[in-house]
């Protein structure tokens, strides 16, 4: 069984890594925009040989960082966790902290059932018309 580690705090690129126990097995870096997030995930696990059944957990980033990068990754999370009954464990993460130290950070944290994202500006989703 496998834990996969999920990072798109820009709006440019994603991390994506797969771990076993203590240990990260596979790390991913991708330029893709949030839109083309999901089957940059899929491609990875199939890359790596690895089936969405043999996942049992997710760690994703919540942020900080831009608005649709981490609405899309944390929604993807939240949704595979929940349809598959998977513990969820979200991290904040400072953009320089390199994907090991975000790895082995992610242990000492707490699993729950979904997780927010965090932005580093106030989103601007909708507007009001007064």
């Amino acid at each position: 069984m496998f834990t996969l580690l999920i990072r798109a705090q820009d709006i440019h690129f994603f991390e994506i890594g797969l771990g076993q126990g203590n240990f990260l097995l596979q790390q991913k870096r991708e330029e893709l925009s949030p839109e083309h997030l999901l089957s940059g995930i899929v491609q990875a696990l199939e890359q790596w040989q690895v089936s969405q059944k043999q996942l049992n957990h997710i760690v994703i980033v919540t942020g900080p960082g831009s608005c649709t990068a981490s609405r899309v990754s944390v929604t993807i999370a939240n949704t595979f966790a929940y349809a598959h009954h998977l513990p969820l464990t979200a991290i904040e993460a400072n953009p320089q902290e390199s994907f090991f130290q975000v790895w082995t950070r992610s242990f000492a944290e707490k699993t729950q059932t979904s997780a927010s994202p965090t932005y580093t500006e106030k989103p601007h989703i909708t507007s009001s018309h007064s």
